[in-house]
């Protein structure tokens, strides 16, 4: 059946309809959707870069720049959600693009972020920020709006800023009374006088209403000594971010207007930047291509750009045709009606497609309905046992034909044999990551409970209680006891992560230092890339050269890339 005989294309495919040609506050409010954000390469490398930022190895803030129409208010958007999102929607994301699915890794770290803790605020727009002190207030403003929704987040610091508050009003009782009694103001508070303001603020629990009120009272009436300035937002934050255990990420998008409007006062601008070096406040701005906002001969631009890793969003000639292949789905109840259609439509069109990868520079074909068929007979012969499924790496496979009818369904039994015994523990002990530390000579003598074999104790969610009841009790001497712990699994590491919490609250483990390697799991990909070759060397046990190449692989999973995963991330203790 040719094409020709069957109409037109969109019989065949849906096409999200969810299109916001520009990504800006009102299209955010509007339920812009973030989910369709391709991850191209230079967004993948502004992920890494602020997982850099958020893991501490380094203290600069991150600075995404751009032409117009590369993207970059999207790849804001999808940051700010790719931060706050719950850990199920982040996943779904990430499953649905091969160039994510190949940086896991980076999955695993951003979600042990999260789980200690991040407020993200944004905000669009800075062309009306022409004072030290719109900023300031624009900062704030921000960031308390985040806070309010964030469920992490119970204390506002409302005692920062209360305490220069208290001693403005003490100082200038009679001019607060005369203000109290204006009409506007008595409708406002309901406090009469300076005293009761200030006893309020000095018993009270809760006064945050109150400030507000004060912040009001100042702002219209033009005490600016009442007014925030930037120590006073530094101290807020820093005490916000440390009574609340927490991380702030502000994303400002739009704010080259900033730029222009205040290039001869930076100063106070990069003080609040450089609060990252204090404190996990982060300050990610948006802007145009930098060449066009910069004097790099100014001085002052050489100190704000030190502040700032710079990420630039571009789109490669060929990302069109990765963005148009996710934006067309094939109708479920078209699609053996296209599969029959396919070849025919792919062979008219071979001297054509060839022309446009050509002149796009796309290197991977253009998958036609023939390979996709191919496919799915393999999988049909390996489902009836006739063919075998060989791990040849990277989650691809080979297929080969069975030694036996029927091999295929014994391989899956062995695999599901595999799982059911590869115990976090096994795991761990055959990729021998208990040494994945690089303990100096003194510190392996110090920390290691067999000295001289550089071997730290490992701990999984299984067995970590018996075995610090075990160091508890063990003799110390000039010893410090040490364990480190693994995961295999996200779910175990917020299991263990919480057993350490409660561990090291307790006296009785008080000489136990608890290293935290739980932020990089096995994954789930991995541990069946390890269960396919473990399984896979069991099958060839009669051919030791095919049963070795495979037990080999198997360990290189845990001990190769597991391990390297591991010390290459992020380690607590």
């Amino acid at each position: 059946m040719s094409t020709q005989e069957v109409g037109k294309y969109r019989q065949f495919f849906d096409v999200d309809e969810k299109y916001f040609p520009c990504i800006d506050d009102s299209a955010i409010e509007a339920g812009a959707p973030w989910e369709n954000t391709y991850p191209h390469e230079t967004f993948i490398e502004l992920l890494k870069n602020v997982e850099n930022m958020l893991g501490g190895s380094t203290k600069r803030s991150v600075w995404i720049h751009g032409a117009y129409g590369t993207g970059k208010s999207q790849c804001a958007h999808a940051l700010k959600k790719i931060l706050e999102v719950p850990e199920e929607e982040l996943k779904a994301y990430w499953n649905q693009y091969e160039p994510l699915k190949n940086n896991a890794d980076l999955l695993n770290k951003i979600i042990g972020h999260k789980e200690r803790g991040i407020v993200t605020a944004y905000r669009y727009a800075s062309g009306g920020i022409t004072t030290p002190r719109d900023l300031y207030f624009a900062i704030q403003e921000s960031v308390k709006k985040a806070l309010e929704s964030s469920p992490c987040v119970s204390y506002m610091g409302e005692n920062t800023l209360k305490e220069s508050v208290l001693a403005w009003i003490k100082e200038h009782k009679e001019i607060f009374d005369i203000l109290l009694k204006k009409p506007e103001w008595v409708a406002t508070f309901s406090q009469s006088t300076s005293d009761e303001v200030i006893n309020t603020l000095e018993k009270s629990s809760d006064v945050k209403n109150l400030m507000d009120n004060i912040f009001k009272m100042a702002d219209k009436e033009g005490i600016t000594a009442m007014s925030l300035d930037g120590d006073k937002l530094k101290n807020w934050l820093k005490d916000v971010i440390k009574k609340n255990d927490i991380k702030i990420v502000l994303v400002w998008d739009e704010f080259s207007g900033f730029f222009k409007q205040n290039r001869n006062s930076l100063d106070e601008f990069q003080k609040i930047v450089a609060l990252c070096q204090e404190a996990p406040f982060y300050f990610i701005v948006v802007t145009h291509q930098t060449e066009s906002i910069i004097n790099s001969e100014d001085s002052t631009w050489k100190v704000v750009q030190q502040r700032f890793h710079f990420s630039e969003i571009s789109l490669p000639d060929n990302i069109a045709f990765n963005l148009i292949g996710h934006a067309f789905n094939v109708k479920p109840a078209a699609l053996d009606m296209w599969n029959l259609c396919a070849d025919d439509l792919n062979n008219r069109l071979s001297t054509s497609r060839a022309a446009v990868m050509k002149a796009a520079r796309i290197s991977d074909p253009i998958t036609s309905g023939l390979d996709t068929n191919c496919k799915n007979i393999a999988k049909g012969l390996a489902a009836k046992g006739i063919l075998v499924t060989t791990p040849i790496g990277n989650n691809k496979y080979a297929y080969g034909a069975a030694v036996l009818a029927g091999d295929q369904a014994k391989i899956d039994e062995v695999k599901k044999t595999i799982k059911q015994n590869s115990t976090t523990a096994k795991l761990v002990a055959e990729g021998k990551l208990e040494t994945v530390l690089s303990l100096p000579p003194a510190l392996k003598l110090r920390y290691e409970m067999n000295p001289g074999n550089g071997n730290l104790v490992s701990v999984t969610s299984a067995d970590f209680t018996k075995k610090i009841n075990e160091l508890k009790d063990a003799p110390v001497g000039w010893h410090f006891l040490a364990v480190i712990a693994f995961a295999k699994n996200d779910d175990e590491a917020i299991s263990l992560r919480k057993m350490i919490k409660e561990a090291a609250q307790n006296e009785e483990y008080e000489n136990i230092v608890f290293i935290d390697a739980l932020s990089t799991v096995l994954g789930e990909d991995d541990f069946d890339a390890y269960v396919d070759f473990a399984a896979m060397a069991q099958y060839y046990h009669d051919n030791p050269k095919l049963a070795t190449e495979n037990t080999i692989k198997a360990q290189q999973v845990l001990a190769v890339t597991w391990k390297n995963r591991i010390y290459s991330g992020s380690i607590s203790c």
